[in-house]
């Protein structure tokens, strides 16, 4: 699901929040997600390590917060430690993340039995203890806490999922088997170690050749036919090969047409929620995968960019706008406006009010219309779940300098209301009701007889002009905008002035509306007590 570090994030946000001020500072970008488990195979392992953790509702998917987490090099005392743990769990049988760079082919065969005699479900992910650093996985005292057997409260970190090498073979032993979006698994040929001497006198070749023997009649009982060791074996064991989709599907590794994970929270390199998902893409030919991208950031003082990504693939032809434009949440459909491209992602991104998504549960879903394919070369409608959304939004609204105004009294969609027909398979334009401006309650105290500067309004001209304009007059004075409605945009603040009639004390009001230029609105309403 999808962290702050993959490049899919960052650049949905660069992208769009050049045009849109963030409460977070300007980050430098980060590696791909294609080179982010290169640099995780250089990190410093230690021997596998198995315990279990748990975090906040729905962590790992619907219903599913506690996991095993596998963690570390696998070696021949890899399946004995996990088989101990399984015996404190009794009957539990949490689904198992893996993040390992490989190990030794042996250990990982008796591990990958072991896994399917357990009938256990395997994915890949790295897990980070509550209390350690993400960007430290090896400092001492958090190595000391997962090898410590206890259970620990923890999250998943979506950015570095990563299954090299031997790792691959591990994970065909799971009974099911569920690769998360984004994720890149590693194969190559078979190596070996240079601190380990092989028997004396044995050929490498030899010794190649019979535990490539091995494994092959393990895959075999796993239910694999050659194209994974094949595919491995071709790619020199100095370097590696981090496999596609389309790859894992066609290997057999994970056959489904559609996957998500779960949404989550990230504080670095900014603050930000996400899910990462995969699909069929509408192409024509055999068929394509395409992993995607959801991510909700804030945008200071006025609601929240919800940005939607879709995975290119380098050297393959693009659309000019491979996107559709609508999106349904919640009962409400939404355009997305903003539409650009990096050399990773095409992205299509929006300003929502703070409201729309303050009203959102887990039970709800953000639908994605006319986004996958289908066998029949027709459109269809993707739904993504909100697994993991309310705890991930949460912390995610502690960091936003939205009014609280706007959660209270923005309109919401009514639960109510009938849900609007999803089921379609075209990509018919459809009528989109404009945003419901969010509203924010101020108070003023004027003078009598004297001009009150009631307010500054920033102006941010990297997102283009901003109209404020008068909906409510006061009734006893007068109101004044300065650079209020400039065809050109400038860096000037507009300035909204209040003199009361002559005279006069007592209660006023003003009510204002402020548009953005990417199709939101916000309402200032002001009671002014004039003394």
């Amino acid at each position: 699901m999808p962290t702050a570090r993959l490049l899919p994030l960052i650049v949905a946000l660069g992208v769009f929040t050049t045009g849109v001020a963030t409460s977070a500072p300007a980050q430098t970008p980060a590696s791909s997600p294609a080179k982010a488990p290169t640099q995780a195979v250089k990190a410093t392992w230690g021997d596998i390590t198995f315990y279990l953790a748990h975090g906040d509702t729905d962590a790992c998917g619907r219903g599913c917060n506690e996991w095993i987490v596998a963690e570390g090099k696998i070696d021949a005392g890899a399946a004995p430690r996990l088989r101990r743990l399984l015996a404190k769990l009794g009957r539990r049988k949490p689904i198992m993340f893996l993040h390992s760079p490989g190990g030794q082919i042996l250990g990982a065969i008796e591990l990958g039995r072991l896994i399917r005699e357990q009938k256990l479900t395997v994915s890949v992910g790295r897990t980070v203890p509550r209390g350690c650093d993400r960007d430290k996985p090896s400092d001492k005292a958090c190595e000391a806490l997962k090898r410590s057997g206890q259970e620990l409260a923890a999250e998943l970190d979506g950015d570095i999922a990563l299954c090299a090498s031997a790792c691959v073979y591990v994970l065909a032993g799971g009974s099911s088997r569920l690769v998360p979006p984004w994720a890149k698994l590693g194969i190559h040929d078979i190596g070996f170690d240079p601190d380990r001497k092989l028997p004396r006198g044995a050929p490498i070749a030899e010794v190649k050749r019979d535990l490539r023997d091995k494994l092959q009649n393990y895959l075999r009982e796993m239910g694999f036919d050659k194209l994974l060791l094949t595919a491995a074996s071709a790619v020199p064991n100095e370097s590696m090969k981090f496999i596609e989709r389309d790859d894992i599907v066609r290997f057999g590794l994970d056959r489904r047409e559609f996957g998500e994970a779960a949404w989550s929270f990230a504080d670095k390199p900014t603050v930000i929620t996400l899910k990462g998902f995969f699909t069929r893409a509408l192409d024509d030919g055999p068929p394509l995968y395409r992993n995607g991208i959801a991510t909700l950031a804030c945008v200071e003082g006025r609601g929240f960019v919800l940005a939607l990504g879709q995975e290119r693939i380098p050297g393959e032809p693009q659309f000019d706008d491979p996107l559709p434009p609508l999106i349904g949440v919640n009962g409400k459909e939404i355009e997305l406006s903003h539409h650009t491209t990096s050399a990773d992602l095409d992205i299509r991104a929006a300003l929502v009010p703070a409201g729309l998504l303050d009203a959102l549960g887990d039970d709800a879903a953000l639908t994605l219309f006319a986004f996958a394919g289908s066998e029949d070369g027709s459109a269809r409608d993707v739904t993504l779940s909100m697994d993991g959304f309310s705890a991930a939004y949460a912390r995610l609204r502690k960091h936003c300098n939205v009014p609280v105004a706007d959660a209270t009294t923005s309109p919401r969609a009514s639960s109510t209301a009938p849900a609007p027909d999803f089921a379609h398979n075209d990509t018919t334009p459809r009528p989109t009701p404009p945003p419901e401006p969010q509203t924010i309650e101020l108070a003023r105290t004027a003078a009598a007889e004297q001009r009150l500067r009631l307010d500054a309004i920033r102006q941010d001209c990297s997102i283009g002009p901003m109209a404020v304009s008068v909906i409510e007059k006061p009734q006893h004075g007068a109101v004044t905008i300065e650079n209020g409605e400039a065809i050109l945009c400038n860096s000037k603040d507009t300035l909204v002035f209040y003199r009361p009639g002559a005279g006069y004390t007592g209660a006023d009001s003003i009510t204002l509306k402020i548009a953005y230029p990417l199709g939101s609105a916000s309402v200032r309403h002001y009671a002014i007590q004039v003394r």
